[in-house]
């Protein structure tokens, strides 16, 4: 068996996960879906760079804390006040927010959510409708419920033309293209415009 010390450890994981970071980040902007997320791989990378730092520099490793604390500080400040994403992927955290909140969907989309059409109870999504205080309503009448509120709030009708500003997946404008609305949609997330274009084709 081979005889491996902690440090040399902490060398070989970070040296992997760093490979293993720029081949995802190679495929990402190849557009090639990948099963490890890079936002993930760039976090475990963070954290192993700092076990790496304090055990190569100090040789103890409680010096990894602040080396972690001030490789994160770093890190935020590039992505927040200069805006250089080094680890952090903005379309992925999207993507994932998208699909833990299941915004797709599949009921509301094949119901085209037309008007009085709502009959299904097994829409998964609790986030994004109004049910107003009546939970005994399907999640996909809970939707028609905000956009019918939406839609009479801004007095809409039937050949106006609107703009929605961060359309996301376009729910709201399938709505009121079903109430004789069109619209146009604008998203900066890659996966929604994707969604979007695949259903409206």
């Amino acid at each position: 068996m081979m005889n491996t010390s902690f440090p040399d450890m902490v060398y070989l994981i970070a040296f992997i996960l760093t490979v293993l970071w720029i081949l995802v980040s190679i495929a990402k902007k190849m557009e090639v879906n990948t099963i490890v997320h890079r936002n993930t791989i760039g976090c475990w990378l963070l954290l192993f760079i700092g076990l790496a730092v304090s055990t190569y520099y100090f040789n103890k490793l409680y010096y990894a804390l602040p080396v972690i604390v001030l490789l994160f500080v770093a890190h935020e400040l590039l992505w927040y006040v200069w805006h250089v994403d080094i680890f952090k992927d903005e379309g992925e955290t999207t993507e994932n927010c998208y699909n833990w909140m299941n915004m797709y969907c599949k009921e509301i989309v094949n119901k085209e959510l037309t008007v009085g059409t709502a009959t299904s109870e097994t829409s998964s999504d609790l986030s994004e409708g109004l049910f107003d205080n009546k939970w005994n309503i399907s999640n996909i009448e809970a939707y028609e419920k905000k956009f019918g509120t939406y839609f009479e709030y801004l007095k809409l009708e039937p050949g106006m033309k609107i703009l929605d500003i961060g359309c996301g997946n376009g729910h709201w404008l399938q709505y009121c293209k079903s109430r004789g609305v069109d619209g146009m949609g604008i998203t900066i997330s890659n996966p929604q415009a994707t969604y979007r274009v695949k259903k409206t084709d």
